[in-house]
């Protein structure tokens, strides 16, 4: 596995070569969804903010915050609804 470090931080998230076409999500410093997802996971990363001190996706030209903020919201929405969550 390979890990992405950014320079703002010491968190080291795993670095996913895009599985598809449109899984670049930052076109400029060539940050996936799937980095982002993991970040999320693994760096606990909850906002656009976190999301740009952890991969550093959406520092460059900022085009793709609306994509990010969508992502974060799906995985966030994810986490909060977990089966581990439910009550049983």
């Amino acid at each position: 596995m390979i890990l992405r470090l950014s320079l703002s931080t010491t968190t080291a998230v795993p670095v996913m070569q895009p599985s598809q076409p449109n899984d670049l999500l930052c076109r400029c410093l060539g940050i996936t969804e799937s980095e982002v997802r993991a970040a999320t996971d693994y760096a606990g990363c909850r906002t656009l903010c976190d999301i740009k001190k952890t991969t550093s996706a959406g520092t460059g030209c900022m085009s793709c915050h609306r994509r990010i903020k969508a992502v974060l919201q799906e995985t966030v929405a994810q986490t909060n609804h977990s089966p581990a969550d439910s009550p049983t």
